[in-house]
């Protein structure tokens, strides 16, 4: 999008620290309430036939449904699900990409995304320290991450107010990939009988950084691709107030957003929208697709394809 527009959505949105939960399942209990708010009062029944039926199955939802004797859906209980074992984040917004150089910024149209960045709390950064750990290990500069802050993960998006539609174009982690590279080195080096090891040009105490490294791998690996692209969608839903949300596909994301050599994981791209429950959509957004620029790419697909979420 046009960076006039995305600095003021930004202006509009930016209100400071916003604190975050998730919890297992978290994404279900959203879905299923912005269905039944679309539909007023849906019944378990118009649930089953639709393409959020999957939702049901989910081990929170059966046992919320099955005490709705009258076979309606209470919202109130699905908008305030009660969670005892939930994560906090910090969420936080910027911007990446610039129109001149969008290949490179692998935005699928020429111009700025809104960036989304999950980030851990005050409470883990005062445990890095207490372990005598510094951030640099898990940071890659070059990705769209809060310059002090511990991003976990970040989501990138475009919209268009004209035509009421949003692209999650990326969710991405290096914090993840990162500690589970230490994890191992670490792992090695102690089963090794070595106190320390290197990479990069540094040194690592191994014990602290296998701590550090288990803990927030037990905590966050299964959880931040959920947690990251539920947040996209309600802050496209809730606070730039889109309903029509699509998603690359696998290919033709790659393609269309100039990605070479190694590709991003294919879950992210296949299992993890399937269980937002997207749908296949062949036309794609309209303010992408009838991008001239977005033409050219598009005609090195054979059969393009899109993910659609509608809320």
């Amino acid at each position: 999008m046009e960076m006039k527009v995305l600095n003021e959505v930004i202006d509009c949105l930016s209100n400071g620290r916003r604190l975050a939960h998730y919890f297992e399942d978290r994404y279900a209990y959203y879905l299923l309430a912005k269905y039944c708010e679309k539909y007023s009062e849906a019944s378990i029944a118009q649930i089953k036939q639709s393409s959020f039926s999957k939702l049901l199955q989910r081990p929170g939802i059966k046992q919320l449904v099955s005490n709705f004797g009258n076979g309606k859906v209470d919202t109130i209980l699905l908008n305030n699900p009660l969670a005892t074992d939930y994560t906090r984040y910090v969420i936080t917004l910027s911007k990446w990409g610039m129109k001149k150089d969008y290949r490179w910024s692998q935005t699928t149209l020429p111009g700025a995304n809104l960036v989304m960045q999950l980030n851990l709390t005050n409470q883990h950064d005062q445990y890095l320290r207490e372990l005598k750990l510094n951030d640099s290990p898990f940071k890659y500069r070059a990705h769209p991450i809060h310059e002090s802050k511990s991003s976990l993960s970040w989501a990138r998006i475009d919209f268009s107010f004209e035509t009421g539609e949003a692209l999650v174009e990326e969710i991405q982690t290096d914090w993840i990939r990162r500690a589970a590279r230490h994890f191992r080195w670490a792992k090695r080096t102690l089963g090794n009988g070595n106190t320390w090891y290197r990479h990069a040009g540094a040194t690592y105490q191994a014990q602290d950084m296998f701590e550090y490294t288990r803990s927030l791998l037990d905590r966050y690996e299964k959880q931040w691709m959920e947690a990251t692209l539920f947040h996209a969608i309600k802050l496209i839903k809730e606070d730039i107030g889109l309903s029509k949300i699509f998603y690359h596909s696998y290919q033709t994301g790659a393609v269309v957003k100039n990605i070479t050599g190694t590709l991003p994981p294919k879950s992210l791209y296949t299992s993890l929208p399937r269980r937002f429950c997207f749908v296949p959509d062949a036309g794609g957004p309209d303010f992408v697709v009838r991008n001239s620029k977005f033409k050219r790419r598009l005609k090195k697909i054979k059969e393009p394809s899109w993910l659609k979420l509608e809320l």
